[in-house]
């Protein structure tokens, strides 16, 4: 699971490093839920979110003319900790949205 801050917080990610589009975000929400899984938790963390950004996100940063297109695990974590400072953390294991909607169906009418 996630929470509107780890969202919040892959969103600040993808988005200072100039990154376009959302695949970027989303293959970094799929990558932290994969290395969650892979090491036996049903939530999302910090750790889980700049594993996948490093693998997510190298090829996706443009280089700006003599500037490097490299992305590095301190620049990653720097920015992350900025986001959760301005987001929150958002708790481990908290409902995510996609969770509630779960819980609480919309039961359509038959004719």
């Amino acid at each position: 699971t996630y929470s509107r801050g780890d969202l919040a917080a892959i969103a600040t990610l993808t988005s200072s490093f100039k990154v376009d589009g959302h695949r970027g975000d989303l293959v970094i929400l799929r990558g932290a839920q994969a290395n969650a899984a892979f090491h036996g938790r049903t939530y999302i963390t910090d750790e889980d979110i700049l594993t996948a950004a490093e693998l997510a996100l190298p090829h996706r940063v443009k280089a700006q003319p003599f500037q490097e297109g490299s992305v590095n695990a301190y620049d990653l974590e720097e920015t992350l900790e900025q986001a959760r400072s301005e987001f929150g953390d958002g708790e481990p294991g908290e409902e995510s949205e996609q969770q509630e909607a779960d819980a609480n169906p919309v039961k359509k009418k038959r004719p």
